[in-house]
């Protein structure tokens, strides 16, 4: 029997592409997204689309709302921490608040443990010094906004978050991708089932950093040239996968073109060329992904 997968990794405002293209994706499907997979695993801001597919089950469409650019331009709201004379960034950019309300104003009461389609979140427990599924499958109950508000928490711009007794931040620094885990974990749940496994991305960057100047950098030297998008790269990841599932994965991915390298970019122009990204994917990638999970 085949088992479809469905692996997110979207950080920052850049989830707008991956849920754009989902919504769009799923108008060429018999069925929603939420009954077509059978495994959906986020990282990310990629873990709060999962979860809008697994345990509430919104058609894509819906799910794409929490992710608007009107919530995106109030969850990255940059007058919240742009202070003059500020040079070096002491605390997180974002006190996480609005983010925070904007995920318990649409998961509202529901819990991980609701979700009818396997749902894992990918977390990093920062005490344990080691990642952290969070399923719901989980022994302990846990809110949908608590999981994905944890698993949204990229250090720099936002807390670290508390779930129950553990003190969680985004994953996506360290393992930049939801494909292996996801990968791993269907494997775990079905043996000697055939895997199929689609992976959304949300873009890489492409901006070249200068060799020669680099050999200088100390911390903001890096930080100012994308050292959270070097750490979060996930072309080896995608080169494994396909060496791993050959025929039976596909990644929908490419350059972000006309997309800022920043992840909290809520200029009207970013925005746009984020949507114009996910249409350019769905162009590229939507027959692929029909005749692989359709």
């Amino acid at each position: 029997m085949v088992k479809r997968v469905l692996a997110l990794d979207a950080s920052g405002v850049r989830v707008l592409a991956t849920a754009r293209f989902l919504a769009r994706l799923e108008a060429e499907l018999p069925q929603p997204l939420h009954s077509t997979f059978d495994l959906v695993v986020g990282i990310s801001s990629g873990a709060a689309l999962a979860c809008a597919l697994g345990v509430l089950r919104l058609p894509a469409r819906d799910s794409a709302d929490l992710f608007s650019p009107q919530k995106l331009r109030e969850i990255y709201d940059r007058t919240a921490w742009e202070r003059p004379g500020d040079l070096i960034q002491r605390t997180p950019r974002y006190d996480g608040k609005r983010k925070r309300r904007a995920l318990k104003q649409f998961f509202r009461d529901s819990y991980l443990s609701d979700a009818s389609t396997p749902t894992i979140l990918i977390t990093y427990d920062v005490e344990a010094r080691r990642p952290l599924l969070l399923s719901n499958k989980g022994k302990k109950r846990i809110r949908t906004f608590d999981a994905a508000d944890a698993a949204s928490a990229l250090p720099l711009f936002f807390p670290t978050a508390r779930v129950n007794n553990r003190w969680l931040i985004d994953a996506s620094p360290i393992c930049g991708s939801a494909t292996l885990t996801a990968y791993a974990e269907a494997k775990s749940l079905w043996p000697d089932e055939e895997i199929r496994l689609l992976s959304v991305g949300s873009g890489h960057g492409t901006r070249a950093i200068p060799g020669k100047q680099s050999r200088s950098f100390g911390v903001l030297g890096w930080i100012d040239h994308d050292l959270l998008g070097i750490a979060m790269d996930t072309t080896l990841v995608e080169r494994q996968a396909r060496q791993l599932l050959g025929k039976q994965y596909l990644r929908v991915n490419s350059e972000l073109a006309d997309v800022k390298d920043e992840l909290d970019d809520t200029s009207r122009q970013n925005l746009q060329a984020l949507s114009n990204l996910a249409d350019r994917w769905f162009d590229e990638f939507a027959r692929s992904a029909v005749a692989l999970v359709g």
